[in-house]
């Protein structure tokens, strides 16, 4: 039997327990209204506005970018492809997948190295991340914007690309999937999905286990949700210490822009509150329908995602695991030389 004692401390740990996470969303809450406190100075917001959307402007943030009308969603991709002396067929065809409230700016530092490898590079900002537009379904809660719903969408955009064809070194004629945090869930989806679709896979700082699910934050504070997003997404100060946090440093002025200019979108608020809505009940991908070879990279100092690139490795078939030292939730931006080098050289002999 249980001493009386112990009934007490069990109660005692729970409520304590109940207690802490009450705080966090409470302090979560406070985050999200943007209080008055923590607002940023209108002259220095709107000098941060013009400079971020000079660097990004929302008509075309970049000068190869791209936007593609596709079931009702405006998608904004940017391509990199092979020197065509040095590559007169790519070595294969590969598709970047960002993570949550990134977009292709993300890609900045591995894209060009895989091209220049010899290798055709496609990514597009998801919805309603980067600056892809959600769709009008999507808004009213009609659509879902799950992982999975996420990875089918991205292989109906690819059945529009058509593979290049392949120069000698290529064994098959799949697709390259490189994800990141939530984007890796999406590739890793997408990879069991259609296994013989994948030549290969990549993840970064995967966030592949457990239920993919709605921010607690947007039922708590409901109707008012969405004007106060809007004032957290104008907090520089709060943004740059997300940031800080993400990178396992401080954002660079070029980082801070190219992640703040898509949230400078109009509507962007209410459009990620109707995603958040939609985006929940996913559980963990199928891991052991994955064919293709798998690469899985984090960093030893991720603060967003717990790494367990072991775990991770035991539960798909073909897989390796490279830990980059002292790198933080973005490895491929801090730490670019040290995943770049692993992933092409996990490439090459395919």
């Amino acid at each position: 039997m249980r001493r009386p004692e112990d009934t007490r401390l069990g109660r005692a740990k729970a409520a304590f327990a109940a207690l802490v996470r009450l705080s966090a969303l409470l302090v979560a809450a406070g985050s999200a209204v943007g209080l008055a406190s923590c607002a940023t100075d209108p002259e220095e917001l709107a000098a941060a506005r013009e400079s971020a959307l000079a660097a990004h402007p929302l008509v075309r943030p970049y000068a190869d970018s791209e936007f593609v009308d596709f079931e009702g969603f405006r998608l904004h991709a940017l391509r990199w492809e092979p020197d065509p002396l040095r590559f007169p067929r790519p070595r294969g065809k590969v598709l970047l997948v960002h993570g949550f409230g990134g977009s292709v700016f993300g890609w900045r530092l591995l894209a060009p190295a895989l091209s220049g490898a010899g290798y055709s590079v496609l990514a597009f900002d998801y919805p309603p991340f980067g600056h892809s537009s959600a769709s009008a379904a999507e808004l009213s809660g009609q659509a879902s914007g799950t992982p999975t719903a996420r990875a089918a969408l991205l292989w109906r955009l690819l059945e529009r690309e058509p593979l290049p064809e392949t120069g000698p070194a290529a064994s098959g004629r799949g697709w390259i999937l490189v994800g990141h945090s939530l984007g890796g869930r999406i590739a890793a989806h997408m990879a069991a999905t259609r296994p013989d679709s994948v030549r290969a896979l990549v993840l970064v700082a995967p966030a592949v286990y457990g239920k993919a699910g709605p921010p607690g934050i947007v039922r708590l504070l409901g109707s008012g949700a969405s004007r106060g997003l809007e004032r957290y997404l104008l907090d520089i100060t709060r943004f740059k210490a997300l940031l800080g946090r993400v990178f396992g440093r401080d954002a660079t002025k070029e980082e801070f822009e190219g992640y703040w200019a898509p949230f400078l979108r109009p509507g962007i608020a209410g459009a990620l509150l109707a995603w958040s809505k939609t985006s929940g009940g996913d559980a963990t991908p199928n891991l052991g329908a994955v064919a293709a070879p798998t690469l899985v990279l984090w960093g030893s100092a991720d603060r967003i995602v717990r790494p367990a690139g072991e775990r991770l490795v035991g539960d798909l078939r073909d897989a390796r695991y490279s830990s980059i030292e002292g790198a933080g939730h973005c490895p491929m931006e801090t730490h670019a030389p040290a995943v770049n080098a692993p992933i092409l050289d996990f490439l090459d002999p395919l």
